[in-house]
C-alpha cells in the first residue's frame, strides 16, 4: 500500500503528523505528537518505516519523535539541549536514518530508525539493504506521480485552523478541492 506522510505544527505547540493512503485518499490524522515547545513548534524532517513515523520536532530543544502507526502513541527517542543543536531524518528506499547533533563542533550521533527504536550506526543495519534501490528515495518508488494537493488554505487564519486538501488517483475527480475525490485535513 502506498502512503505519504506529512508533518506540521499542532495548536498545542507540539508537532502533528498525518498519513495519506495515496491509492484511496484515506487520511490518518495522528494529532499532536510528542512534547510541546515554548513559543511554538517546527516540524523538520520526516520518515517512516513499516511500523512508525519519525519526526524532527523542534527548535529548542529538538526532539526525534517516533509515532506508532497502529497505537498512535508517540515517544521521544533523542533530544538536543543547545540552541545550535539539530535533528535530521533521511528516508531511504529500505529504511530511515537519523542524525542528532548537540551543536557546532560537537560530534554527530548517527542512528538507524527501526520499529520505533534508534540503533547507533556502529551496530549492524537492522534491515536488508537492496543495492538496486539503496540510493532512491522511497517516495519515488511508492507514491503515484498524480497525487495532488491544494495549498490555498494552509496559512493559519486568526482561529489557527488550517486546511490541506489532497486527492489521490481517483478517476474523474474534478480539479476543485470541494469536489468528490478530495480529502480535507484540518489542523
Amino acid at each position: 500500500m502506498a502512503r505519504s506522510t506529512a508533518a506540521g505544527s499542532h495548536p498545542s505547540a507540539a508537532t502533528a503528523c498525518i498519513m495519506v493512503d495515496t491509492a484511496t485518499g484515506a487520511v490518518t490524522d495522528y494529532g499532536a505528537c510528542g512534547p510541546t515547545h515554548k513559543g511554538g513548534c517546527w516540524a523538520g524532517d520526516i520518515g517512516a518505516d513499516e511500523t512508525h513515523i519519525y519526526i524532527a520536532s523542534g527548535r529548542v530543544p529538538w526532539y526525534l519523535v517516533a509515532v506508532d502507526k497502529t497505537t498512535r502513541q508517540a515517544k521521544v527517542l533523542a533530544r538536543t539541549d543547545t540552541v545550535d543543536g539539530s535533528v535530521s531524518i533521511r528516508q531511504g528506499a529500505s529504511g530511515v536514518t537519523a542524525s542528532v547533533t548537540e551543536g557546532e563542533g560537537k560530534p554527530r550521533r548517527d542512528y538507524w530508525c527501526f520499529k520505533g527504536q534508534i540503533i547507533p550506526q556502529n551496530q549492524p543495519c537492522p534491515w536488508k539493504e537492496d543495492p538496486a534501490t539503496s540510493q532512491r528515495r522511497i517516495w519515488q518508488e511508492r507514491s503515484p506521480a498524480d497525487l495532488e494537493s491544494y495549498l490555498g488554505n494552509v496559512a493559519p487564519p486568526p482561529d489557527g485552523q488550517c486546511e490541506l486538501w489532497v486527492k489521490a488517483d481517483v478517476p474523474n475527480a474534478a480539479k476543485d478541492p470541494a469536489s468528490p475525490g478530495w480529502s480535507c485535513i484540518r489542523y
